[in-house]
């Protein structure tokens, strides 16, 4: 989140780019694991990580400069940090 605001302030930069690091594009799995066995247990990583997920979203989805992802692979939970767009 922070990242946008630095890059919507800055002149130097034009266009924000994403794409996945290593192997599995953007595939997610574990993280997913992780809030799952939490909320059986009662653990506040659930709504901790839905909170700074939909924060992120946000931050992507009104961002004012042009925001590309380059999804190359499998694209599955990483759909979220991908499909932001508008219709022009």
């Amino acid at each position: 989140f922070v990242c946008f605001q630095k890059w919507e302030n800055d002149s130097e930069t034009d266009i924000v780019v994403i794409k996945a690091a290593g192997g599995k594009a953007f595939c997610a799995g574990g993280d997913i694991r992780a809030v799952t066995e939490a909320g059986k247990v009662g653990n506040s990583l659930a709504q901790d990580f839905f909170r700074e997920e939909y924060i992120l979203n946000n931050a992507i989805g009104s961002c004012r400069k042009p925001y590309v992802a380059i999804i190359d692979g499998i694209t599955m939970g990483g759909v979220s940090i991908t499909l932001h767009f508008s219709l022009i």
